[in-house]
């Protein structure tokens, strides 16, 4: 019994000293995950009273302190709060550093890019479009610059892209487009917008004025927004996918336009946007993309030809034959056939040439000799 009584103490000391261990464990652990907390803005430590707030281009969640949540002063890309370290732009944009790094800010840089674009854009659609570089003009501006266009009046056609406008004019020959595209946007942002710009581009020069009439606002822009789409997955920007996939700007025609071409194919898309029956694409029928009415007959306008000596080639260029429609024309130049912005070598005299076609209308050809830049129209002689 008194040895039992000698040790009893000496447990009661080693519990309380495990107890206060695991107390200084627990604390030390608080501590130190409190300490982790810090405000993703100014870097200082989180009280008990912080904000959430998400950052839209990456739609993650942003831990704020008290002070940095009344700050008036936000990122233009991701709409968080900045306080020191940012870029502040000549519009009143500001950037944060971490979005500034990727801002292209440049304006010949912000040209070259949506050139780019355009090229990468048509070797990615090379079997269904094209897209014109002679009549298409490329103005890199900010954001007041973009307002103020935007509140000029007695264009022919508009796109209300808040971060690009196209502006398309007649001429004697075709269509003159002029398109703006704000700067100061992040590398894949911008070529989302050149790509859904370079979209209207198309659509201007290839619907009727009829379709252009009847298709529907929310409708057209989809279709851009889909050429965006597709060549943002191609270049695997998962961020501007989902970008382009949430925004409201179209209604949600975007996301009819995606299921409809993972259905049945870019091609019907096409083929709907032209000479489609609907104005838009309907979620209950999805299968009406594929109501269209196709042009009844072609008009095939040609000379009779008189057969040349062997090796005898004319001096000069020479339109000898047209197959024309309002979607896909051919012109026979020197004997060879040309489509639109198909490029290639005639024989002229002793030797050859090497011209692109620009444009083909009812009797005429608008070419360009590759070697001098020089651009001439062909006629077609009755």
């Amino acid at each position: 019994m008194t040895a039992n009584l000698k040790f009893e103490p000496h447990r009661q000391l080693q519990t309380c000293l495990r107890w206060w261990v695991a107390l200084v464990s627990v604390l030390f652990i608080q501590a130190a995950a409190h300490a982790a907390d810090l405000c993703d803005i100014c870097s200082a430590p989180l009280t008990n009273t912080f904000y959430s707030v998400t950052d839209r281009l990456r739609e993650e969640k942003r831990m704020v302190c008290p002070d940095c949540i009344k700050l008036s002063t936000r990122c233009f890309i991701c709409g968080l709060p900045v306080k020191t370290n940012f870029v502040s732009l000549a519009d009143g944009r500001l950037l944060c550093s971490r979005d500034a790094e990727t801002a292209v800010l440049d304006d010949e840089r912000v040209r070259d890019v949506c050139r780019r674009t355009r090229d990468e854009l048509g070797r990615l659609l090379s079997r269904f479009v094209s897209f014109p570089e002679k009549n298409v003009k490329i103005v890199a501006v900010d954001r007041l610059e973009l307002e103020q266009l935007f509140k000029q009046a007695g264009r022919d056609h508009d796109c209300p892209n808040i971060l690009g406008r196209l502006e398309t004019r007649s001429n004697r020959f075709g269509l003159d487009h002029t398109l703006s595209v704000l700067s100061g946007l992040p590398l894949a942002e911008l070529k989302a917008t050149c790509a859904h710009e370079f979209g209207h581009v198309w659509l201007n020069e290839n619907l009727t004025p009829k379709r252009r009439e009847a298709l529907g606002h929310d409708a057209n822009e989809a279709f851009c927004e889909l050429l965006a789409y597709k060549l943002m997955d191609a270049q695997n920007e998962e961020t501007e996918k989902k970008l382009i996939q949430r925004n409201n700007y179209t209604r949600g025609q975007i996301r009819l336009f995606i299921e409809a071409q993972d259905r049945y194919g870019f091609n019907d898309i096409l083929d709907w946007v032209q000479y489609g029956t609907d104005n838009e694409l309907s979620e209950e029928e999805p299968s009406r993309v594929r109501r269209v009415e196709l042009p009844r007959y072609t008009k095939i306008v040609a000379i009779p030809v008189t057969a040349a000596e062997p090796h005898a080639y004319p001096p000069g260029l020479v339109l000898k034959g047209l197959f024309w429609s309002p979607t896909h024309s051919q012109a026979l130049i020197n004997g060879r056939t040309f489509e639109v912005n198909e490029e290639g070598k005639v024989p002229m005299g002793t030797s050859n040439v090497t011209i692109r076609c620009l444009s083909i209308e009812e009797h005429a050809v608008r070419i360009r000799l590759a070697d001098s830049g020089e651009e001439r129209q062909l006629q077609l002689k009755p």
